[in-house]
């Protein structure tokens, strides 16, 4: 279970369910970019969180984009641009790594 707030303020705790994907993603980053700015079908099998780590707003999203420090701090996630897939209750981390482009997250996913 962790907490997310979305651009506009709004605070929603999530309760994973299956195997869920977190990115975390800062604005001036092209291995950033290229994952957040379209939905890869690879990707539909998990619940993807995009978390922006920088003050400067993402708008070219295809995913909603949220902040949530405290989540990042809690899987050491130190700076972007970084993933963490975790599963199970209580979840655990299956998988972690950089991102540099979406088809070498989905490899690793693999």
């Amino acid at each position: 279970m962790f907490d997310v707030v979305d651009e506009t303020g709004t605070a929603t705790r999530v309760v994973p369910q299956g195997p869920t994907l977190i990115v975390a993603v800062k604005d001036n980053c092209v291995g950033c970019s290229n994952f957040y700015a379209a939905r890869h079908p690879g990707f539909a099998s998990f619940d993807v969180f995009v978390i922006n780590t920088d003050d400067v707003p993402i708008t070219n999203s295809a995913y909603p984009i949220y902040r949530a420090p405290e989540l990042l701090t809690a899987l050491e996630i130190r700076s972007a641009p970084f993933y963490v897939l975790v599963d199970g209750t209580p979840p655990v981390v299956e998988r972690e790594g950089l991102v540099f482009d979406v088809e070498q997250v989905l490899a690793e996913l693999r």
